[in-house]
């Protein structure tokens, strides 16, 4: 089997319009109802300490694949505060034919599926980007958009942490080809813009919600991977279309831990939209929101992709069973 490390997944090239389509396909066939993909598992160890798994099968594919992560937002250890593996498994044979790091395809996999739906249900006059959080999701999803929503000229960022907004834009300005600035505070963060991302990382089941109905504009797509934990109930409420990326997974995370309890329907998710075009916008000035909780066919669907090109281009460590 192959080992691939994040130091392999990054040499290998891999953009994010290699990405669209193979993850757009895995969801496709997911609303044709032609994939497995048992409920996730994930539970609490602590306070702020978590482990997670998840799996998938796509006979189409010809592929299977798990995930294992562990999470720890405690501060008591080293970064990364999530780790894990994807295990890669040959549909034919049952053979593992990989094992990869997770948090390069986690943070890859994440935003590609946050731009399909921007590529989708945002305006196509869409030129500023108002991001919430400056962490990894932050930085993955600023070039995502980028390829999906190509008129984008402005990026607007705010974190709690100043010292984050100052990495942010020493890392990311004139890489992209936007202009990036600094809110003042969250209000100015999404004033305005034409597409809000919510990406604090760490879900709060304990809700401090700041981003208020008013200061979204119409026609604005917003995208939170945070679950509900910065959008306010009556934003939720007045939102003209509300999608996810999985409707079994929003319903099972809902009932399982009690997130999301403004959200009284769910118009579409995203397999439906790129197979069908079940709610997609219709109108400009249409307010939309999706809850993106990240599935595994998203981690399948990738490695597969970087699974192929690794052999080919002799890149990774092969281990014995």
């Amino acid at each position: 089997m192959l080992y691939l490390n994040a130091g392999d997944l990054a040499s290998l090239g891999l953009a994010f319009e290699d990405m669209f389509e193979p993850i757009a396909g895995a969801f496709r066939e997911r609303a044709r109802d032609a994939v497995v993909m048992p409920s996730m598992v994930w539970f609490p160890r602590r306070p702020q300490q978590w482990f997670h798994l998840v799996m998938s099968w796509i006979p189409s594919l010809k592929y299977a694949a798990a995930k294992f992560q562990s999470g720890d937002f405690t501060k008591t250890r080293t970064l990364p505060s999530v780790k894990g593996l994807v295990v890669l498994c040959d549909d034919a044979t049952g053979d593992i034919v990989a094992i990869m790091d997770a948090g390069w395809i986690t943070g890859m996999r994440t935003a590609a599926a946050s731009a399909l739906v921007a590529r989708e249900q945002a305006r196509r006059d869409s030129s500023t980007l108002a991001i919430f959080g400056c962490g990894l999701q932050a930085r993955t999803h600023l070039p995502a958009f980028k390829a999906a929503v190509p008129g984008l000229e402005r990026v607007r960022i705010f974190d709690r942490k100043p010292e984050g907004m100052a990495d942010y834009i020493a890392e990311m300005g004139g890489r992209h080809g936007v202009e990036i600035v600094a809110a003042h505070n969250v209000e100015e963060l999404v004033r305005d813009a034409d597409i809000v991302l919510s990406s604090a990382t760490i879900m709060e089941r304990d809700r401090r919600p700041v981003i208020h109905a008013d200061w979204l504009k119409p026609g604005s797509l917003t995208v939170t991977i945070d679950w509900d934990s910065w959008i306010t109930d009556d934003a939720i409420r007045a939102m003209d279309i509300v999608m996810t990326d999985d409707r079994t997974q929003f319903d099972g995370k809902r009932s399982a831990i009690g997130v999301f309890p403004a959200v009284d329907r769910i118009d579409a998710d995203l397999g439906e939209l790129l197979l069908s075009g079940k709610a997609r916008r219709t109108r400009d000035d249409q307010r939309i929101m999706a809850f993106m909780l990240g599935v595994a066919i998203e981690d399948l669907a990738t490695g597969v992709v970087l699974f192929e090109r690794a052999r080919t281009r002799g890149v990774g460590t092969w281990l014995p069973l």
